[in-house]
């Protein structure tokens, strides 16, 4: 699934089942991600201009950026988050 915006923020929820790749791009917008609190999933967020922040601090450290194009995948859906001016929240239900 593929979810696009400029000048708009998102906000969505995964459900505890989730299995299925997800990519969300916004431009001046940012990003607020419900997930379930044992998501298993590989998250990945990246923006510029802004931050990235965690509502659980130990999650904060867990927050790595990767190089363009390395995935390491391990049959996890993909949770691709992406902005230019505007923040990514992560956020543990």
């Amino acid at each position: 699934m593929r979810l696009e915006t400029s000048n708009s923020s998102v906000e969505l929820s995964l459900p505890a089942n989730f299995a299925t790749d997800l990519r969300v791009g916004t431009s001046n917008g940012g990003i607020t991600l419900h997930m379930p609190y044992q998501v298993n999933a590989h998250v990945m967020a990246r923006t510029t201009n802004s931050s990235i922040s965690s509502i659980r601090s130990q999650d904060a450290g867990r927050i790595q950026q990767e190089p363009p194009g390395r995935r390491h995948r391990k049959r996890r859906p993909l949770v691709d988050l992406s902005t230019s001016n505007g923040s990514i929240r992560l956020l543990k239900m």
